[in-house]
């Protein structure tokens, strides 16, 4: 487990953009990961809660053979712009995402 901190450098200076942006900040753990037997990494934001079993996930990815695997949940229309939304096709695979709607 590695626990990333708000910012990767002097406290302060360099604020995330996101979580996006926390990711690609600490790209040179991935970098490190490829050095070592490490086959997967598990991203998770670290201001929720999680219910759910990560073997089920990381097993499908694997029987997918999967480059990158997105965990979701299905919302009810009032509360969907309160969140981030995808569309998947037949296959499962995400087609189109929008960041908090309006409307």
């Amino acid at each position: 487990m590695k626990a990333t901190t708000q910012t990767p450098g002097e406290a302060g200076k360099n604020w995330f953009q996101g979580t996006a942006d926390a990711v690609r900040q600490f790209t040179w753990v991935f970098e490190d990961a490829k050095n070592t037997n490490i086959e997967n990494v598990l991203i998770l934001a670290g201001d929720h809660l999680y219910r759910m079993d990560y073997m089920d996930l990381v097993q499908s990815h694997i029987d997918r053979n999967a480059d990158i695997t997105v965990s979701c949940a299905a919302v009810g229309d009032s509360r969907a712009s309160d969140y981030g939304l995808v569309k998947v096709d037949s296959r499962g695979r995400i087609v189109q995402f929008s960041e908090k709607p309006k409307g």
